[in-house]
């Protein structure tokens, strides 16, 4: 996210004004603090930065079904 704000020439609260979010959560994505930005805030980035957020035309998403088996138990 750091590389992608400073190559647009963006400072920290230059971006999260344009996308809506507080410097606060932009640094907290920056540095990896956060779990997993919401849609929302994904898109609102990329549409700032001017990144495509659509998946690859190859994308396929697997089914729940198909997640691999946890590993077994070890005694």
């Amino acid at each position: 996210m750091h590389a992608l704000r400073t190559g647009a020439g963006l400072s920290q609260e230059e971006l999260a004004q344009a996308a809506g979010l507080s410097v606060r959560a932009l640094s907290d994505l920056e540095r990896g603090r956060t779990r997993g930005p919401q849609r929302r805030t994904v898109r609102a980035l990329a549409t700032v930065l001017g990144l495509d957020v659509r998946p690859p035309p190859n994308w396929k998403t697997p089914p729940a079904s198909a997640a691999p088996a946890p590993p077994p138990l070890r005694s």
